[in-house]
């Protein structure tokens, strides 16, 4: 029989072990509870971002910051007719961004499909953004901050006519801000879309060498051409933001879709084996693999998959 004493040692004892299951579980599984944040769980965000330059109430969520002289940001039909972001600067600089709001946590993954028309001209090529002349025909930025604006880290994606894809340089103006190239020479004459994927927690420490600030605060898109005195011109049909998770997903079910697909076509294949066994053994596999296919969603939309489940049917 415990004394009171003992009740009170042992109540101490669980309590201790609870508070350990619990923090252990955490680690394991985070976003489980809530831990005081108001941060979705990893591989979730609150916000949904895709914006299509469709129609001019595309911008009605932008605001423009103006540097030195505006440049220009309207929606309206591309030289093929499609209506998209055309960005041109005649020797001027200033900003169009979007406050979006998601925790890097929730592991962000910014995407464009841009084309540049006109690059800035006069310049030596010394160095990425000299300050003499960092000027670039299109920029997407990625703005990282907590609650206040003004204390900002951010990461410039360029499209550069003659620095190659993952040249680096911090801003001759800012300590705080970081450009990168992804996207290098001219664009070709078909007109084509050049799409663009940046995991920005990931480039945001590469850059940097460690994380300072929790979220993407913003995005931004610039043309710019002040230091030149020249030209730029540039064209964004869509701009969106999905997580790593999302990603990992849709790769994830092009592989199951494979995978059925090869398993069906070497069905198919022993259609000719001598055994009286194939056709009921082949029949509950492909029994099986509708069922899988049916519970994936789209997966089971895929031609292939339903093409080949009827070639075998047909054996």
């Amino acid at each position: 029989m415990l004394t009171r004493k003992g009740w009170v040692i042992l109540f101490v004892l669980i309590t201790v072990a609870c508070l350990i299951l619990f923090l252990m579980f955490q680690k394991v599984f985070p976003g489980v509870f809530p831990s005081g944040s108001h941060h979705p769980p990893t591989g979730k965000m609150a916000n949904v971002v895709d914006v299509r330059f469709e129609d001019p109430s595309a911008l009605k969520d932008w605001r423009e910051y103006v540097f030195n002289k505006k440049s220009e940001y309207k929606v309206e039909p591309d030289s093929n007719g499609e209506m998209v972001l055309h960005a041109t600067s005649r020797g001027g600089y200033s900003i169009i961004f979007k406050v979006v709001n998601i925790p890097l946590e929730a592991r962000p993954i910014l995407a464009w499909q841009w084309r540049a028309e006109k690059f800035p001209t006069k310049k030596n090529r010394k160095s990425l953004g000299d300050e003499n002349e960092n000027d670039f025909a299109i920029r997407i930025c990625a703005i990282f901050a907590k609650s206040n604006p003004f204390i900002t880290d951010i990461v410039h994606y360029i499209w550069d006519d003659y620095f190659p894809v993952g040249t680096h340089a911090a801003s001759p103006y800012s300590k705080n801000v970081r450009m990168l190239v992804v996207t290098s020479g001219k664009p070709t004459t078909s007109k084509e879309w050049v799409a663009v994927k940046r995991d920005v927690a990931r480039d945001y420490r590469q850059l940097f060498g460690n994380v300072h600030f929790s979220n993407l605060k913003a995005i931004a898109i610039i043309s710019n051409s002040d230091d030149t005195q020249t030209e730029s011109e540039a064209y964004i049909k869509r701009i969106w933001i999905e997580s790593a998770h999302s990603e990992r997903i849709r790769k994830n079910r092009y592989k199951i879709v494979d995978d059925v697909f090869n398993l069906l076509s070497s069905l198919r294949s022993l259609k000719h084996f001598p055994s009286s066994t194939y056709k009921v053994a082949v029949s509950g596999t492909v029994g099986q693999v509708e069922k899988i296919t049916s519970a994936l969603g789209r997966i089971s939309n895929s031609k292939r998959v339903k093409k080949s489940v009827g070639q075998i049917r047909t054996a």
